[in-house]
């Protein structure tokens, strides 16, 4: 039995915010979590981010699930998802 993949799909605006965050940003983890985000939406697989960021793909999975419930509880809100509001999430491998 396969699970379906998660999907991410970054807005302009989220993928500014974000690439800002991660070319200027002043705290190493927020760049990192932004880079890694900017990858999923690039299409790369969590095995790609892995070997590219060097990282665990528990810390992958964790980026993505964490912007996606951001997603989700911003969208059931009717506005899009922050990215301030994603950033300073401290949890899971490796974070």
């Amino acid at each position: 039995m396969s699970r379906k993949a998660k999907t991410l799909a970054l807005t302009e605006e989220e993928r500014r915010q974000l690439t800002q965050i991660n070319e200027r940003g002043s705290d190493w983890r927020e760049r990192r979590r932004a880079r890694t985000v900017l990858l999923l939406d690039k299409g790369l697989s969590i095995s790609a981010v892995v070997t590219e960021q060097k990282i665990h793909k528990e810390t992958v999975a964790c980026h993505r699930d964490a912007w996606l419930q951001k997603l989700r509880s911003d969208t059931s809100r009717a506005s899009t998802a922050s990215v301030a509001g994603f950033l300073p999430y401290e949890g899971g491998a490796g974070a």
